[in-house]
Parts: structure tokens; C-alpha cells; sequence
């Protein structure tokens, strides 16, 4: 048996609780995190928890995105004969989006992320726990730990130029190989399989130190959204006696040669019935794996499942392996499978850790729930119903799902039909009825009288989520009894149509005196629900640990608007108690509403402004253009000038024009700007873009894509007073072309006062940077100056 090379070190709670505070003078580990997805065009499902790492960590840490074509780019300039070899050859994109990440914290450092991962918590403290703990190392890395697989990918932390990654680039070409399924090669060949194996092999010294986070902590840190998956499974395999090769010492670079205990770290990525397809008939010794208690199989039977397939999880895994199934995911809609004799051998599979049902009738539902309160170790449960339930089978399902012994986890989805009960007939709970239910998402609509006999069964709440907080005709529940929820952080309101009063008389019953996270979008035609006094009432009363606040309020600019004509209630966010919390206002005009919102200040607000003007819009329509004019006349009176603007891919004539209406605009961030109708401009708007250019105000600018030269030429000719300039995708223009015009024009217009250029380019690296120099100094195009280079962004100022 060949064990591992270096005594495993961890990073445990107690080295949290003594180094968290601790400020290590030297920053060994770049304070800078990365994430990365194939376009700049983030899915909407991931916006909460790519919301949740800026905020938590925007004090202390940059943020920097990578597209798969920077991606590219990187690898190839920085390790091209891996590029060449391997990188480009690889069949899936998964492959090269994991060994991009190896070559990234080998170069540059600092914390990987995947994007389907929240953050509860700020990463600094983990950053200098771990450079407190090996404070003369200079080589520092983290993964977390997994207890069947050993290590995950989806967090890393390290400083650069450990060699732990040049070890991990260096053999990435010998693991290139088809390993029978597509889940196994992407996790064999760059995946957390291959980390495990290399972290194994890695001779640690005092110089070059590797640590294990501990599996709990990373659970307290994070939080997965649906992009993912949130399952986390325990094994009895101890990963420290596993194997990279058998006992006989063969080379293990081919799959037949694999050491049992490697294989079951191998089906852990796998669905039940791919391992059976894949190993079933090969020979005895799989038949053994097959059987042995080790191995847990994850079940998932959806729309998509042919009959086939189905029938033969049922009947192969399903009914044969009840001791080892951990997990199932379940689509009633097109069930090929008697449901009630499905049901009574799920009941009997005592490993099982998560159940997820969906498109389910109540009736099923509940008969399978009956027979759930036998499983001890059932921790997540989610459901999601076929058809609208009556409130009655609403409250048996909460009743049957609280009785769940070890449920931590429960997302509850369905639409709500009933003639009979006008209220959700949930009694309140005894003490003999609490769950121990941490995280809650509530998915049907629910008045605030039938919240409170649900939380009443939950007082251990971390995180409650609730999509559908409807208006209740009466609104009495002086004689309810307090409720604490002592451990409650995270509270979102996803549809609000309550009335504020409503939430007023709640939190008199609804203690909650940890809360850190509120988030309330409202959608009820009260505009108390946008009064900053009664917010700030609110707040100071009931969350004295309030950290995140977001709230937001439309109102359709085709009705009346009662905000903008009675704008004076908005001057009220701009009083210390805001401004002291960075709670900032957006106000985003789109083509059908006007949407007023508080957030909470980040690292991406760049630019210093209490208020922020928001336009997003698909043409910038004369209906558009003209509501536009008078929202702007109707807000000045109360709030000031508009000082920051944002803005979405628009076109010349109207970019022109909707300068116009913002004289006093300093600081402008655009998405896109097309230059297409330039030469096409009337006399009228030509006359217009003169005036605008003489007399704007206009000192920061960020253009978030630069698709031509011209366009920053543009700015540069039109917006004389602007300082700072910083352009965040500059990659398919020639640099040095780009700097040298750029430059030459500035002297053209010895008035011009623009001081700092920031632009980012992939490829940037500090052979980059000294040919600007040697290219400015020549050329004589700057004098007294500086350029340096931040990550991939390049940065020139000069005097």
C-alpha cells in the first residue's frame, strides 16, 4: 500500500477562533477573488450567490471574472506547452475550465470560487488563520475537504508560484485519457479525483505547506444555490488509507488497475444508474463493489428518464440496494413505476440523506411522508407539487415534514386552490412539535397569520426564504404568544404585497435579534413600503445587527407614479443613519417601469455617489426618452442633480440626448456605445453634442466593452474634464496601437485632464508592461508617469 507522502495538515474552528483577528503584517496570499463562466453574461441563477461573495468580502478582497476565451488566452501565454499538448485537445470544456484553475493559482494566487457557491461569511479570516498558522511559509494553499472523495475544487486558496500546482500542471497530460464515462474523465483527468491523488503525492515541507479545510467549516461558510449541487455525503471510507495504486504497486494511469477504495471514490460522482450501465457486467470483482456497503448510490429519475431507464433503477438499484441509497431525485410527471410500492421501499432506505420530489399529487405526498419519520439520517427534503394544493393539505404536509426527526434543510413549492378555508388551518406548536429545521424556503403564498404558525415550529431557523408574502384582511394576533428566532441571520422577502403596518405588527410577535440579511422587493401598491424613516424605525427596533439591507419597489410609468410626483420622501434616504451603513438608492428606469431600490454599498461602486441612476432599456424609445425627461424634471426639486449615471448598450443620437437632460453628470459607466450613426447625425444633434462638450461635468468614466478605438476617442474629444477613464474588456484591439493613440490625442488637447487610464487585457504580464514603457519613453508620449499592472488590468497615470 502506498500512503501518502506528507502527514496531512487541516485548517480546524479552534485555528479559526485564535488566528481569525489576527493581522499578519505580510501578505503572503493575494487578496484578490476569481470566479469564472463562459461569457460575461452571467445566468440568473447565479446573480444571488455571485451577489453574496462581493458583498461579504468587497472591504478586504478584489473580484476579477474570467470568460472561457480569457481563460484561453491565459493558459496559452502563461504554460503553452501545456496548451498545445493537452489544454486544446481536451474533449470537454469542464476539463479545460479545471486545469484553467491549477494554472491561475499557480500564477497569480488568491481565492477561486466557483459561481454556484454563496458566501454567509468574509473569507479574510480564513486568509490570515492560514497565514498565522505558517507564518515564515511562503508557500501557501487550501482546499476543503470532502468525506468520500478527499478534496473539492470548488474553493481555493493559495499564494502564487506553489508547488503544489506546478506539480498539478505538470502531470495533467498523463491523466488525458477516456475514462468509459463522461463524469468519470472530467473527474480523473483535471477534476477533484485528480486534486485528490496529487495533494497525496505532494512532499509538504516548513516552506510549502498544503491544508485541509475542515468539512463543517466550509458548510458554515458557504451555501449552494441550484446551479449546483448541495449534497454532501459521508462515507465510512477513511480517505487517508486509499490507494492510488493496488497492491501489487502497478501503475494506476489506466482504469483497470484502480485500487478498489479509488473506484468508490470514483461512483461518488456518479448517478446510480450510470455505475450499473458502466460496471455491472464487466466482471465479479465489480459485482462485489456493486454490493458493498461503502458504496452510495444517488438516484435521479426525471422527465427526461426513458422507461428503460427507469424501470431499471427501480427494479436493479432502487429495490436491491434500500441499505445503500443516499439520495433521490424524483419526478412524478410521467411515474412508469407502481408510485405506492416506489414509495414503501424509499421509506426503507435507512442511508437515505436527500429526498427531492417534484411534480407530486398531495395524496402521494403524504403517504410517503408518513412512513419518512423512520429514517435517521433524512436531512434535506424538497418538493415541489404537481397541482395546486388546498390549504388543508398544505398544513398535513407541513405537519408530516416538522415531524421529520433529523430534517436540517426543507424547500416546500406549490401554488395554492381553495374554496373551503380561508386561512392556513396550522395550528401553533408545542414544545414536543419543534423541528430542528435550519434553512427554510417557503414557496406558496402566505399572509403573515399563517407565517407565524409555521415558524412556530422552527426555532432553530438560520436562513428563511419566503417567495410569496401576501396581504391579510385581518390582521389580528394580539393574543399570539412571542415567537424567538435567536439564530435567524438571513431573511428575503422575494414578493412582498404585504402593507408595511402588517410588517410592523409581525415583528412585535417575531423576535429576531441576530438578523443580518434582509432583503424585501415589494410589490403592493403602498408606498409606506418605501418610507425611510418607518424603515429606519423598523430596523433600529427590531435588527441592531442589520448588515445587508435590500429593498426595492416598482412603480409602472404607464399608471400613476405616487413616488416620483411626491419625490420629497426620497431625500429621506439621504440622512446619516443611511449613509453611515453604505446604504445606497438606485433608481432604474427599464421600458416599463420605474424601480426604486436600496442596496448595500459594494466594491463595485467604484464611483462615490448617494444615488444612482440606472438605465436599462431594449431602444431607447421617444416614449422611453420623453418619460425619462420627465422623471429627471420631478426628481430634481427633491433629491438634487444626478450625479452618477449607468447605463445599457445604447446608440449615439441617444446617448447624446440623454446627456442632455444631465448637466451636472460626473461620473457615467456604460456598457457598450455605438458609434454606428455618427456619421449620420442631424445638424440639430451635431449642434447638440457641441453644447454638451463644452459645458458637461463629466470626470469618471467606465466603459464596461470597447468594441473600436473610436469609441474611446469619443470620450476623450466630448468629455474634456474627465479624469479617470477605466475600460474592463479592451482584448480583441491591438494594446500598443491602442495606448499610442489614446496618448497622441491627449496631446493634441493640452487642456484635456484626464489622469488615470485603467484598462483590461487578458494577456497582461509584466513583459507587457515594460514594452509600454520602452514605447512611452521612445516615443516621448508621456513624461512624468507611472504604469503597473494589477492582475490583468494595466494601470498608467501621469502628472
Amino acid at each position: 500500500m502506498l500512503q501518502r507522502y506528507s502527514v496531512k495538515k487541516s485548517l480546524m474552528e479552534k485555528d479559526l477562533l485564535k488566528y481569525a483577528n489576527v493581522s499578519w503584517p505580510q501578505h503572503r496570499i493575494p487578496r484578490i477573488i476569481h470566479q469564472t463562466y463562459r461569457t460575461y453574461n452571467i445566468p440568473e441563477i447565479w446573480n444571488t450567490s455571485i451577489q453574496s461573495i462581493i458583498e461579504t468580502n468587497y472591504k478586504d478582497f478584489q473580484y476579477h471574472r474570467w470568460s472561457h476565451e480569457d481563460m484561453r488566452l491565459f493558459v496559452q501565454k502563461h504554460q503553452p506547452e501545456f496548451y498545445r499538448k493537452t489544454y486544446i485537445n481536451y474533449k470537454y470544456d469542464m476539463q479545460r475550465i479545471d486545469s484553467f484553475r491549477y494554472v491561475l493559482m499557480y500564477h497569480v494566487g488568491g481565492i477561486y470560487i466557483d459561481m454556484d457557491n454563496g458566501c454567509n461569511y468574509p473569507l479574510k479570516y480564513i486568509v490570515t488563520t492560514m497565514e498565522a498558522l505558517d507564518p515564515y511559509s511562503p508557500y501557501l494553499a487550501l482546499f476543503p475537504a470532502e468525506d468520500t472523495f478527499g478534496l473539492q475544487t470548488d474553493f481555493i486558496i493559495s499564494t502564487s508560484n506553489h508547488p503544489i500546482f506546478k506539480q498539478f500542471i505538470s502531470n495533467l497530460h498523463l491523466f488525458n485519457h477516456n475514462y468509459l464515462l463522461h463524469h468519470l474523465t472530467i473527474l480523473l483527468s483535471a477534476g477533484p479525483l485528480y486534486a485528490t491523488f496529487q495533494e497525496r503525492f505532494f512532499n509538504q515541507t516548513e516552506k510549502q505547506i498544503v491544508r485541509i479545510l475542515d468539512n463543517q467549516i466550509y458548510n458554515t461558510i458557504f451555501w449552494k444555490t441550484n446551479g449546483g449541487t448541495c449534497i454532501k455525503r459521508k462515507s465510512p471510507v477513511d480517505y487517508l488509507s486509499k490507494k492510488f495504486r493496488n497492491e501489487n504497486h502497478r501503475s494506476a494511469n489506466y482504469i483497470e488497475n484502480m485500487s478498489n477504495e479509488c473506484f468508490f471514490e470514483i461512483f461518488d460522482y456518479l448517478d446510480g444508474y450510470e455505475i450499473y450501465e458502466a460496471f455491472s457486467n464487466l466482471n465479479s470483482r465489480f459485482q462485489q463493489l456493486l454490493h458493498s456497503s461503502t458504496l452510495l448510490y444517488k438516484i435521479k429519475l426525471d422527465v427526461s428518464t426513458s422507461e428503460e431507464i427507469f424501470k431499471k433503477n427501480c427494479s436493479q438499484i432502487i429495490d436491491r440496494h434500500q441499505p445503500q441509497i443516499f439520495s433521490i431525485h424524483l419526478s412524478m410527471k410521467n411515474v412508469m413505476f407502481p408510485a405506492t410500492s416506489l414509495f414503501i421501499v424509499i421509506s426503507q432506505c435507512m442511508h437515505l440523506e436527500s429526498l427531492v420530489l417534484y411534480n407530486i399529487r398531495a395524496h402521494l405526498l403524504h403517504s410517503l411522508l408518513k412512513n419518512l419519520t423512520k429514517l435517521p439520517s433524512l436531512f434535506l427534503l424538497k418538493i415541489n407539487t404537481y397541482n395546486s394544493f388546498t390549504l388543508q393539505e398544505i398544513s398535513d404536509t407541513y405537519q408530516f415534514t416538522f415531524a421529520l426527526p433529523k430534517l436540517k434543510y426543507f424547500e416546500f413549492d406549490t401554488d395554492t386552490y381553495d374554496t373551503t378555508n380561508l386561512i392556513l388551518p396550522l395550528s401553533i406548536a408545542t414544545h414536543q412539535q419543534f423541528s430542528h429545521i435550519t434553512c427554510f424556503c417557503i414557496g406558496q403564498s402566505c399572509s403573515y397569520k399563517e407565517l407565524f404558525p409555521i415558524i412556530s415550529y422552527t426555532p432553530e431557523l438560520y436562513r428563511l426564504k419566503l417567495s410569496y408574502a401576501v396581504y391579510d384582511d385581518e390582521p389580528d394576533i394580539e393574543n399570539v404568544l412571542q415567537i424567538s428566532l435567536k439564530n435567524l441571520k438571513y431573511l428575503s422577502f422575494e414578493r412582498f404585497e404585504m402593507e408595511f403596518n402588517e410588517l410592523k405588527l409581525f415583528m412585535k410577535k417575531i423576535l429576531i435579534p441576530k438578523l443580518e440579511f434582509l432583503r424585501v422587493n415589494v410589490e403592493y401598491n403602498d408606498i409606506v413600503c418605501f418610507n425611510a424613516n418607518q424603515w429606519e424605525e423598523l430596523i433600529c427596533k427590531n435588527f441592531p445587527h442589520l448588515k445587508k439591507f435590500y429593498l426595492k419597489y416598482p412603480e409602472d410609468y404607464h399608471r400613476e407614479c405616487v413616488i416620483l410626483k411626491n419625490s420629497t420622501q426620497l431625500k429621506q434616504f439621504f440622512s446619516s443613519f443611511w449613509i453611515e451603513r453604505q446604504w445606497l438608492l438606485n433608481i432604474e428606469i427599464n421600458d416599463s417601469s420605474i424601480i426604486y431600490a436600496i442596496h448595500s454599498s459594494t466594491q463595485n461602486d467604484v464611483i462615490n455617489s448617494s444615488i444612482q441612476f440606472i438605465l436599462r432599456s431594449n431602444n431607447y424609445s421617444d416614449e422611453f426618452c420623453i418619460f425619462l425627461k420627465s422623471a429627471i424634471d420631478s426628481l430634481s426639486p427633491t433629491i438634487g442633480q444626478i450625479y452618477y449615471l449607468e447605463i445599457s448598450d445604447i446608440s449615439l443620437n441617444r446617448f447624446i440626448q440623454i446627456l442632455n437632460f444631465l448637466p451636472k453628470l460626473s461620473s457615467l459607466k456604460i456598457s457598450s456605445l455605438s458609434l454606428k450613426q455618427c456619421k449620420c447625425l442631424s445638424n440639430d444633434e451635431n449642434e447638440l453634442l457641441n453644447v454638451i462638450t463644452n459645458q458637461n461635468q463629466i470626470r469618471k468614466i467606465i466603459l464596461e466593452q470597447m468594441n473600436d478605438i473610436e469609441e474611446t476617442c469619443f470620450l476623450l474629444e466630448h468629455c474634456t474634464k474627465m479624469t479617470y477613464l477605466k475600460i474592463d474588456s479592451i482584448n480583441t484591439i491591438n494594446i500598443e496601437l491602442f495606448l499610442r493613440i489614446i496618448l497622441l490625442k491627449i496631446q493634441t488637447k493640452p487642456n484635456h485632464q484626464l489622469k488615470l487610464l485603467s484598462f483590461y487585457i487578458s494577456a497582461a504580464d509584466d513583459k507587457m508592461i515594460e514594452t509600454l514603457q520602452t514605447m512611452i519613453d521612445f516615443e516621448k508620449l508621456l513624461l512624468n508617469y507611472t504604469i503597473k499592472r494589477s492582475m490583468e488590468n494595466i494601470i498608467l497615470e501621469w502628472k
